[in-house]
């Protein structure tokens, strides 16, 4: 038997017990009782409850309980005693009493309208107090019902329907449903047969081959149910819910609801020409729109589509892209659209644009502002004036966590340079943003831009064909009061004038463009570009072979996870020969310097001892410098 649970909170007050006066028996009034008015006001505090008023259908059981407890908040070892009255009458009984009080709880099935309370009543050391009084509504078996109702999967509400938005309707300027779109099935049902331990879920039916097939069945929150289904093809579909038969209940069956499914509807537009080195801009479609969308354009290269550039859609699906001009020659681009709707990506038509040789080269400035970022959204790249070690740079980019520039250099293309800083948070060192840059496929620098920091960058980029900037946070999650870290790139530019390479270590060798010759223990490269011990108490090491030589191998260690008395060691051996060790690697970055000199072969030993539940070691940022 379902039952409906009803807290009443009682507020007994410590006191000498003074004599009730007369007529406090009588049956309280409709609506919260107050306590003895023989209590000084300072004392008599009234606690609110949740409500006065429930409704129940005929032979479904009510829980009625209440606390009894002190000003100090304690549970009070009191009698209590549950009085009850049907509607109309005025007398009120006693129904149960409950000599320990404390929390206290009662079960009732009212046939009828009833009123119900608790009181507890003056003793040696407590005095007068009562509960509201609360109102059971007995209704008679209502008619069984189930609704349906359909919402694209853009409006999805990924979790039960009424705890999250029980007025959920489908926005009709989202036209049709798309192929392959996740749909939010969605209703209320009213079914009789629950009051007497008969459970009926809802089936969800489609009209196929001239009869109703069940597609899948709903979930049950309270009065609503819901469950999720894929868009079929493009056309128009009947769907219908159907509340099964059971023995004595015959079966439900909801009103016929159509849905119109359409094809997502994907376009590029580029120029047919374009000069090598100048601004390409494309133009996007995507139909019809969804919040959250987002437009990735792609380049065919050696035979693989790779993301050049990526925006939001704005309300009518519509976008903008722009890129530099690559390499002269004849270069295919497509354009996929993709959400997060369950449906699956969706590509455009392919176009080529023919890149023309530059005329005689002259000096040229493309500025970053003016490309589209390669991989996330719109939100992972703002431009606009910055600041930086008080200078303002008025021509700038900012980038979030997951943002990325793909910058196409072509022949002429000398150096890229920018100011680089950080933004909020200002509270310590975690998250702290990580700044990469990859110039054809090899790391020319990675390092942690701690909070207000700033440096100049200049890389030499001739001869190069692309560069890719990358930002990502490194640290735990941030709280959602403290701001999300931003990486701030000043004046950014790709220029044809030749500048001395600043803010990197020319020559370096990143260990993440090295593959080890050997590993052991879970060991490894993660996605994030991190050497890890993925998890303690381990142990693991990493070999290289090195391929020239180099003078020092720097980096930066730390424990990482659910820490708790945990420490780790990193220990560096070059040649069979242990070179240095660090021992107490705890959760701040301990940095990381080895002589490294004629060394051929390096192996990294990482380890960590017992204190943690999910923990490991990280080494970041490691090179070997020339």
């Amino acid at each position: 038997m379902h039952r409906v649970r009803v807290v009443l909170v009682l507020l007994a007050l410590v006191a000498a017990a003074p004599a009730p006066p007369a007529g406090a028996a009588r049956a309280p009034a409709q609506g919260p009782v107050q306590a003895d008015r023989a209590l000084t006001a300072s004392r008599a505090t009234v606690l609110p409850v949740a409500w006065t008023r429930q409704v129940v259908h005929a032979g479904q059981g009510v829980v009625l309980a209440t606390r009894l407890r002190g000003p100090d908040g304690r549970d009070l070892e009191e009698p209590v005693t549950l009085y009850g009255r049907s509607a109309g009458q005025t007398r009120w009984r006693a129904l149960q009493r409950f000599p320990d009080g404390g929390r206290v709880a009662a079960d009732e099935s009212p046939r009828t309208d009833a009123e119900y309370f608790f009181r507890h009543w003056p003793s040696a050391r407590l005095g007068l107090a009562s509960s509201p009084v609360i109102r059971i509504d007995v209704q008679e078996d209502p008619s069984p019902a189930v609704t349906l109702q359909l919402v694209p999967g853009a409006l999805q509400t990924f979790g039960p329907i009424d705890s999250c938005c029980p007025n959920l309707v489908a926005d009709e300027r989202l036209g049709p449903a798309v192929e392959g779109e996740l749909l939010q099935v969605q209703g209320a049902y009213v079914d009789p047969g629950s009051a007497t331990g008969t459970t009926r879920f809802p089936v969800l039916q489609t009209w196929t081959s001239g009869r109703w097939r069940a597609i899948g069945g709903g979930n049950l929150a309270r009065s609503s149910w819901h469950t999720t289904t894929a868009a079929p093809s493009a056309g128009r579909h009947l769907y219908r819910a159907v509340l099964p038969a059971a023995p004595g209940l015959p079966a439900v069956v909801s009103g016929v609801r159509e849905l119109v499914v359409t094809r997502q509807r994907t376009a590029l537009s580029a120029p047919p020409q374009a000069r090598q080195g100048t601004v390409l801009r494309f133009r996007g479609l995507s139909a019809p729109h969804r919040p959250g969308r987002h437009l990735a354009v792609q380049e065919l290269r050696d035979g693989r589509w790779l993301s050049v550039a990526s925006t939001g859609t704005g309300t009518g699906g519509a976008s903008s892209l722009a890129l530099r001009a690559p390499r002269p020659g004849v270069h295919r681009y497509r354009a996929v659209a993709a959400d997060y709707s369950g449906a699956p990506a969706r590509a455009s038509l392919p176009v080529d644009v023919e890149v023309l040789p530059s005329p005689v080269p002259r000096p040229w400035v493309t500025h970053l502002d003016e490309l589209s970022p390669a991989t996330g959204e719109r939100e992972h790249l703002v431009r606009g004036p910055v600041l930086i070690e008080g200078r303002t740079y008025r021509r700038s980019v900012q980038m979030s966590n997951g943002g990325s520039i793909v910058v196409e250099l072509g022949t002429h293309a000398a150096t890229l340079k920018a100011a680089v800083g950080a933004g909020p948070p200002e509270v310590g060192l975690d998250p702290v943003p990580v700044f990469t840059v990859v110039v054809d496929g090899r790391t020319v620098l990675r390092r942690m831009v701690p909070s207000q920091s700033a440096f100049p960058l200049s890389v030499d980029v001739r001869g190069a064909r692309r560069a890719v900037l990358t930002f990502s946070s490194r640290g735990s999650i941030y709280e959602n009061e403290y701001p999300p870290p931003r990486l701030l790139l000043g004046d950014a530019v790709v220029t044809s004038r030749a500048e001395p390479q600043r803010g990197l270590v020319p020559d370096a060798l990143y260990l993440l463009d090295l593959p080890p010759v050997s590993t052991r223990g879970d060991v490894g490269l993660d996605d994030d570009g991190d050497h890890k011990l993925r998890s303690g108490p381990s142990e693991g090491a990493l070999e290289y072979d090195l391929p020239r030589p180099y003078r020092r191998f720097t980096a930066t260690a730390r424990l990482f996870g659910e820490v708790v008395d945990a420490v780790g060691s990193v220990r560096v051996v070059g040649d069979g020969r242990l070179l240095a060790s660090y021992d107490e690697v705890g959760t701040d970055y301990r940095r990381v310097d080895v002589d490294v000199t004629g060394v051929r072969h390096l192996r990294l030993e990482l380890a960590a001892t017992a204190g943690g539940l999910s923990y490991g070691l990280a080494v970041h940022d490691a090179a070997l410098l020339p």
